[in-house]
């Protein structure tokens, strides 16, 4: 379980230092394209 515990951390680590360079509002664009996306992908099976 301990692995576990690293790469969680590992995943945080990296979204926080990816988000850090955008601001809210085009984090927030971005996912909502990306679930747009999904819905259509979904959609189209």
């Amino acid at each position: 379980l301990e692995w576990r515990k690293v790469a969680k951390k590992v995943v945080i680590d990296f979204n926080e230092n990816v988000f850090s360079y955008f601001k809210k509002e085009e984090i927030k664009t971005f996912f909502s394209v990306l679930k747009k996306v999904n819905d259509i992908i979904y959609e189209t099976k």
